[in-house]
């Protein structure tokens, strides 16, 4: 590896070491090389068990590179910290469109790292932060990120954030970001804590965009707006598959998974309901 890498050069574009077991020890070597790929656009690191120390070598590479749209460094255990360090180099790549930080126990330190450092990525449309121990506190600073009008993230079509720890405060600002960002179409949060009220607030979010996402909502009679709050739910896809969710009636599971679903405009059955015993499925 510590070869290829070698011979790297500024005509690279396109870098795909994903699964080859780089190890920290590795990190430094590419350091070096991503330095010589000025052009370089897209680069997958993921499943190379670079650890925290390897993160925070990797990041030197990858300070002030205009070129780069795309990184993932899913499934390398990096952890806060080497996503703190990591968060500071992809701050200054503006033209970044797509990050993917999955299952690397970022937690919410390494979140609101994100958050914090990536201000100036104005062009990002895909953030993938599933299986990172995240809970309602790193969402809702995520959130205001998306949102605040001086340095936002006003491309943000993708968010994912499933398998972490996000409960009912962590739905509803994603809820009121449903219902601010005009551009927000997929929003997957399986597998976290979300209970009813969370359910509910995702719903009302989902409506309360139609003003937005709904062509000639204002000037619609009162009657048409409501139907027009029933289309914004097709719009887009909310999938909260395996949260803890408890209903009391088929029909109240009906009502449910017709608002929110798995994927697509014809939402599949999501909200399990909870078994006897109050043993919590999610």
């Amino acid at each position: 590896m510590k070869v290829l890498l070698g011979g790297l050069n500024s005509s690279i574009v396109h870098l795909y070491v994903a699964g080859n077991s780089l190890r920290a020890a590795v990190a430094s070597p590419l350091n070096k090389a991503l330095k010589k790929t000025h052009f370089l656009q897209t680069l997958n690191l993921g499943d190379n068990c670079l650890g925290e120390a390897g993160a925070v070598s990797l990041a030197e590479g990858l300070y002030n590179r205009p070129a780069l749209t795309s990184i993932d460094i899913a499934r390398n255990r990096i952890g806060a910290v080497g996503t703190e360090a990591l968060a500071a180099a992809l701050g200054t790549c503006t033209a970044l469109k797509k990050i993917g930080f999955f299952y690397n126990g970022i937690m919410d330190r390494g979140t609101m790292a994100i958050a914090g450092l990536l201000k100036k990525c104005a062009q990002l449309e895909e953030i993938d932060l599933g299986a990172n121990e995240i809970t309602d506190a790193g969402v809702v600073t995520l959130c205001y990120r998306v949102t605040e009008k001086v340095y936002g993230w006003p491309r943000l079509s993708t968010l994912e954030l499933r398998a972490n720890q996000i409960g009912d405060s962590g739905a509803r600002a994603l809820a009121e970001l449903l219902s601010r960002h005009p551009v927000m179409r997929t929003v997957r949060v399986d597998g976290n804590r979300i209970t009813n009220p969370g359910s509910e607030a995702l719903v009302r979010g989902l409506g309360d965009a139609a003003p937005l996402i709904v062509p000639g909502f204002k000037e619609m009679s009162p009657l048409r707006r409501t139907l027009a709050r029933t289309t914004a739910f097709g719009m887009r896809i909310v999938s909260a598959e395996m949260n803890r969710m408890k209903v009391d009636s088929p029909t109240e599971i009906l009502q449910l998974t017709k608002k929110l679903g798995g994927g697509g405009t014809r939402p599949k059955p999501n909200f399990i309901p909870e078994p006897p015993g109050g043993i919590l499925l999610g």
